[in-house]
């Protein structure tokens, strides 16, 4: 299954999140230890794949929505680096971002990220996680259960730095019901990686069983010992931004082997 994947939103989301790892792990374990994890993560990377996706025929688009990357990333850096961060500059962070997988590849191939393909889901995650969880796997490696908590805190300190719009929880309740219930438009990351069943849903909850996702499937074959923490670990909290009185339940995950992911979804007051 395809869906249409413009680059340059994805390209501009994604350097803003990898610098955001960038800076918590500076200011967790200082430059020395940072810029060793780092490095190492990628010391025998393999960009294989990475250019295979990126050589399939893209079509250039013109910048309708997505602006100019270039100011975006201006932007990233004043925000998150406007002072030295343990003695690492802006120029320098821009530096470490710019030879980091995809974003060095992607400069290689394009004069411009403006450019649209129909791609798979597989190929999506690899473009964009696979760097992030070599560094959670180089985080564990160097520093253990410790690493595994510093990948997890930067997850969640960037999800509270997304700020979601808050809504009612009938509205959430209705727009997921909704999604589940029928084709959406357009094809997205979502229709494309996943299968879902809806069990049954309300104004109060959303209960589905997930019986197919290739987030599963990528970190099951590519990073199988950072996979539930890259992807399920943040979900409850990922609903609570949207609204404070709505939670997560489930007992079994694809990720963890299991037959289904099933999600109940439902409000607490």
């Amino acid at each position: 299954r395809l869906f249409p994947l413009s680059l340059a939103p994805r390209f501009k989301y994604n350097y803003f999140h990898y610098l955001h790892w960038l800076k918590h792990l500076l200011e967790r374990l200082g430059r020395e230890c940072t810029l060793a994890v780092w490095q190492n993560a990628f010391k025998n990377y393999n960009d294989e794949f990475l250019m295979q996706i990126l050589s399939e025929e893209w079509t250039n688009v013109t910048d309708s929505d997505s602006g100019d990357a270039e100011d975006q990333i201006a932007f990233f850096l004043s925000k998150l680096f406007p002072l030295l961060v343990e003695n690492v500059s802006a120029g320098e962070a821009r530096q470490i971002i710019e030879t980091t997988p995809p974003f060095h590849q992607i400069r290689q191939c394009f004069p411009s990220p403006n450019v649209v393909r129909q791609i798979t889901a597989y190929e999506a995650l690899h473009l964009f996680h696979d760097g992030l969880a070599l560094i959670a796997e180089s985080l564990i490696d160097f520093h253990g259960k410790q690493g595994e908590l510093i990948a997890y805190d930067a997850m969640l300190e960037k999800l509270v730095a997304d700020q979601k719009k808050t809504i009612s929880v009938a509205e959430f309740m209705s727009k997921r019901l909704l999604r589940y219930s029928s084709e959406p438009d357009e094809p997205d990351i979502f229709t494309a990686g996943l299968e879902v069943e809806l069990i049954r849903g309300s104004e109060r909850e959303v209960v589905t069983h997930v019986k197919e996702c290739e987030w599963a499937r990528y970190y099951q074959e590519r990073h199988p010992r950072v996979g539930y923490m890259m992807v399920c670990s943040l979900d409850n909290a990922n609903y609570e931004s949207f609204n404070k009185n709505i939670r997560l339940q489930h007992t079994s995950t694809l990720m963890e082997g299991g037959k289904v992911c099933d999600f109940r979804v439902y409000a607490i007051e």
